[in-house]
């Protein structure tokens, strides 16, 4: 019998967002997290404010639809 490559962990193993968040507290690419809360179904991350926009502001500063492949690749590795 086969098993499938990917399988979805328990809702007992998963973490929230903000623990995972918290976790990446040392790299110099990740918002600095302050809190988390739910509201109903829906999780809120309170992070600090930094200046500079976000992507699309990038993209509109580059005068771009979008990035090339090295320079994504760049970006998403910010990003993660």
């Amino acid at each position: 019998m086969e098993t499938d490559k990917y399988q979805r962990l328990s809702y007992e193993n998963q973490i929230s967002e903000g623990q995972a968040m918290r976790l990446c507290q040392g790299s110099p690419n990740t918002l600095k997290f302050i809190e988390e809360f739910r509201v109903k179904d829906d999780t809120y991350l309170v992070t600090k404010f930094y200046e500079g926009g976000d992507l699309i502001n990038y993209l509109n500063y580059l005068g771009v639809d979008k990035l090339s492949e090295s320079h994504t690749y760049r970006v998403f590795s910010q990003i993660v």
